[in-house]
């Protein structure tokens, strides 16, 4: 990985843990590589349809 990208990745793990630690999200994952990655997740936003 080149250095930015890993200064990259070190920010986006401090966001993650702001968002679990102040915010009380659960993280379900780093999902760049994993098959059929979409951008918006119909089961963690059926909620909203409710």
């Amino acid at each position: 990985m080149s250095q930015i990208g890993e200064v990259e990745r070190k920010t986006q793990n401090r966001i993650v843990r702001l968002f679990q630690e102040s915010l009380g999200h659960d993280y379900v994952g780093y999902w760049c590589d994993r098959a059929d990655n979409i951008n918006i997740e119909e089961t963690y936003v059926a909620w909203q349809n409710s």
